[in-house]
């Protein structure tokens, strides 16, 4: 049952567009960044375009809170 959910390639798809789009991709880093579901996956399509990636850490965010990539 779709639950009126968005497809997950759907979802991809538009990502994609917009990291093609941009110059850079910025990256917010905060206590829970590194458990969100997208990051790593944005992050990845942000390298494979060959686009510059920029940490920008979050007020009391750590090594310890920046996504696996």
């Amino acid at each position: 049952m779709n639950k009126g959910l968005v497809k997950e390639e759907t979802i991809r798809r538009l990502l994609r567009m917009k990291i093609s789009w941009a110059g850079k991709v910025i990256v917010l880093i905060g206590k829970d960044t590194h458990t969100r579901r997208w990051v790593n996956w944005e992050i990845e399509q942000a390298h494979k375009q060959n686009k510059d990636i920029i940490g920008v850490f979050a007020r009391g965010a750590t090594d310890a809170d920046v996504p696996q990539v």
